[in-house]
């Protein structure tokens, strides 16, 4: 009996470290959060949290921008431009349903990003790096 609760006992744990280990595996630090400066704010508004009220975070190895609402902003339409300053994804959500948007997108020039967005009563942008 013993012997078995032993064997029962090691193999949960073999278990475990391999999905732990495999878990950890991926690489970190991908992504990078993007300050958001907001030129014009609709007043008034409904805040869902103590943060900003966009959030923005690039992951260039896997080409996709996240980005956070924490504030029922309305319709809004998200630009995604490259070096030279052309719009390479656009990108419209309703804030009030959709707090979060993955927004793939192909960045495969290196040199600086805009991302622009645009409401109602909204206006914000922020800008990143892509360097290999």
């Amino acid at each position: 009996m013993k012997k078995s609760f032993y064997f029962l006992l090691l193999l949960t744990t073999v278990v475990s470290m391999v999905t732990t280990f495999s878990v950890d595996a991926r690489p970190k630090g991908q992504k990078k959060d993007i300050y958001i400066t907001v030129i014009k704010h609709p007043r008034p508004h409904t805040h869902r949290s103590l943060y900003q009220s966009i959030e923005v975070a690039v992951d260039a190895e896997s080409n996709f921008v996240d980005v956070a609402f924490n504030e029922n902003l309305g319709f809004v339409i998200i630009y995604l431009l490259n070096p030279m300053g052309q719009a390479i994804t656009k990108y419209e959500c309703n804030t009030d349903m959709e707090s979060l948007a993955f927004i793939p997108c192909n960045m495969e020039e290196d040199g600086v990003y805009t991302i622009k967005i645009f409401g109602k009563d909204l206006e914000a942008f922020g800008y990143f790096d892509i360097l290999e």
